[in-house]
């Protein structure tokens, strides 16, 4: 009986290796697909997220902050919380780590041109989103959630509402100080029509405060 025993113990045990084995097999497949991770605390991140002045990255991105976006490895939702305004080369040459080298990024067809975004997996309300990971735009498709309304992306939606209350703060000075705030606004890089929709709101709301 003692040997039928040690035996059975024999047996768990290299059952147990067995799963552990597949195990961080699969962890490690998951984490080649997801990408590299920029942690809470700032490590694996840069300080100087500027962007390269020698780079022409003028053309408006079709993602933008605030957009829900899906990773196409995987199909799961992902929160784009920044554009670091990099391309992938110049990510990776200021991160050590080469994104062209993901698998998942090589299955969707990444250049190294493409722009590089951080984003979190929102795809449970369980799991709380604690890993930020930067994912080259070719990865992600982007969820046109302004269609159901007709109006704009959430960016721009933030942009018109903060702007719509600058103008009208400068509005209770003269007129002045609304033509500076939009020449500043526009000298941001601002969309004209967006600018033009907040100064439009801004001056509908300052009328009916004085009916």
């Amino acid at each position: 009986m003692t040997v039928d025993r040690d035996k059975a113990r024999s047996a768990r045990s290299e059952q147990l290796d067995r799963k552990g084995e597949i195990e961080l097999q699969r962890q490690h497949e998951a984490a080649a697909v997801a990408g590299p991770e920029i942690r809470a605390d700032g490590s694996g991140e840069s300080d100087d997220q500027t962007h390269a002045e020698d780079t022409d990255m003028t053309d408006e991105p079709s993602i933008k902050p605030g957009d829900v976006a899906l990773d196409r490895t995987q199909g799961r939702p992902v929160h784009v919380l920044e554009d670091t305004g990099q391309t992938v080369l110049q990510w990776t040459n200021e991160n050590g780590y080469d994104l062209l080298d993901n698998y998942g990024n090589g299955r969707c067809g990444a250049t190294a041109e493409d722009r590089v975004f951080e984003v979190v997996y929102c795809s449970s309300i369980q799991s709380e989103p604690s890993k930020i990971y930067a994912m080259p735009e070719s990865r992600l498709d982007r969820v046109e959630t302004e269609k159901a309304d007709g109006g704009r992306q959430v960016y721009d939606r933030i942009v018109v509402d903060v702007l719509d209350q600058l103008f009208q703060r400068a509005g209770r000075d003269d007129e002045q100080a609304v033509a500076v705030l939009e020449a500043y606004a526009t000298d941001a890089g601002v969309d004209a029509d967006v600018v033009d929709e907040a100064r439009e709101l801004a001056e509908a709301a300052q009328l009916g405060g004085e009916a």
